[in-house]
């Protein structure tokens, strides 16, 4: 970290950065550079930061971040639970693979699983006790104009529409960014062909943490075309995700309440009567979920720079979405630190510096989530079949499961390899052969 030598913030501009939108790479940016005493505007359309309904996994890099900026041990004091392992399953109950965090050599062993409004409201709250921080909860991002070394920025709110200007505008804004938008990016945007319905619940007391239904393990069931998560994001609140295969919605609702219930309990021993009796609204209430993604060419043009959703949104398979948003704000502070406090450094030069490394981390995560879509999705039977003895497979095989933690965990990418799945594929075979051959003796299968 370069020191902040206040005289040489240029006394032209009303602020040093603005950030239209407060996602979570967008608020991390904010208080990286406002514990440092940058002058940042933080503009969001939210009037505030209000449960949405659905849970999210904080991986081992986010952590980090969070501990950095000194927020962790305060997320920590909120409802949350923390995961060292994900289970998955068949959609016929029989285990698959379990994914475990322990002992692969990552700064923490563990995931948090949370409500992502706990984690947005206590920034928000970091930001407001930082006197070069300014907020605007009601405000959106207008369009902007470029100047020779600032950028005009319009914003509509409560008060009508305000220009501001600053040195460098960062949009944080979403899958449907309005300024990626405006800057005319090149690169793809497109919307996955599955999309997901979800709800969140609460266990009734009645019910045992220690049951089937009621256990805060954190699943995956696969079957084909199918696929159900179901996370803890307390000790008794729960977050499911349901896929609708090529985005059927209306079949899903053809089928009805009772199919849908039939389908979870067959995964869950139980878990029918269980949402029932916290008050399921039924499938027509449930929200669907259509999944963008977005993988841009470029992230920076002139003064302007995206991040978060609004630059990489991939598909929740790679469980990396917050997480990658907040190392986009880390990363991005120390190039405009760099940027406004170096005199041999250069602001179009740190932008670029930020957007190549940046750039190639989020491609090779599309890369994998485009991998996962295609077999975790898929309702071919051969894929199928062959998926499941690859799961198998890597759950007897330390090293490739390493690999799928310290990935998925965003400290680290390792890709497999050709290799490494046919090795998989031809373990779990035998895995199968051995159960087939000796009726399902436990021994074969250790």
């Amino acid at each position: 970290m370069i020191p902040l030598e206040k005289e040489y913030l240029s006394p032209d501009s009303a602020y040093d950065v603005i950030v239209a939108g407060a996602g979570p790479g967008g608020l991390t940016l904010a208080c990286f550079l406002g514990r440092r005493g940058f002058r940042v505007l933080l503009v969001d359309p939210r009037e505030s930061l209000a449960p949405l309904g659905r849970g999210e996994l904080i991986q081992p890099l986010g952590l980090g971040i969070l501990e950095e900026l000194g927020l962790l041990d305060a997320l920590l004091a909120e409802e949350h639970v923390r995961y060292g392992q994900f289970e998955f399953f068949g959609f016929d109950g029989k285990p698959l693979m379990t994914s475990s965090y322990q002992g692969k050599d990552l700064s923490r062993d563990w995931a948090l699983s949370i409500e992502p409004y706990l984690q947005d409201r206590l920034m928000w709250k970091m930001l407001e006790g930082f006197s070069s921080v300014e907020l605007l909860s009601g405000w959106r991002y207008l369009s902007h104009e470029i100047r020779d070394n600032s950028v005009d920025v319009q914003v509509d709110g409560p008060g009508g529409i305000k220009t501001m200007r600053g040195k460098v505008l960062v949009g944080d804004d979403g899958r449907d960014s309005r300024l990626r938008k405006s800057l005319n990016l090149p690169g793809l945007v497109k919307e996955y062909e599955d999309s997901y319905v979800s709800w969140s619940f609460e266990i009734p007391e009645s019910v045992s943490l220690e049951s089937s239904a009621g256990n805060m393990a954190a699943r995956y069931y696969l079957g084909p075309g199918e696929i159900f998560f179901l996370f803890a994001t307390s000790p008794r609140k729960r977050f499911f995700l349901y896929m609708l295969k090529d985005r059927k919605i209306d079949e899903f609702l053809r089928r009805g309440d009772s199919d849908f219930l039939k389908r979870v309990s067959q995964c869950i021993p139980g878990l029918g009567d269980v949402l029932i009796s916290s008050g399921f609204p039924g499938v027509s209430a449930l929200k669907e979920w259509v999944i963008q993604k977005v993988d841009l060419e470029h992230w920076v043009k002139d003064r302007a720079v995206v991040i978060g959703d609004a630059a990489h949104a991939t598909n929740p398979h790679v469980a990396q979405g917050r997480n990658q948003a907040m190392e986009d704000g880390r990363l991005l502070s120390l190039h405009l630190e760099r940027a406004f406090c170096d005199p041999s450094a250069s602001l179009p030069d740190e932008l670029k510096k930020f957007e190549e490394t940046r750039i190639l981390r989020t491609r090779k995560l599309h890369h994998l989530a485009d991998e996962m879509c295609l077999v975790w999705n898929s309702d071919n039977p051969f894929i199928v079949w062959g998926r499941e003895r690859v799961f198998r497979g890597i759950s007897k095989t330390p090293s490739l499961n390493r690999k799928i933690v310290r990935t998925i965990s965003g400290e680290d990418f390792l890709q497999l390899s050709f290799f490494d799945r046919v090795g998989a594929f031809f373990k779990g075979l035998m895995l199968s052969v051995c159960v087939f051959l000796c009726g399902g003796f436990e021994y074969f299968i250790s």
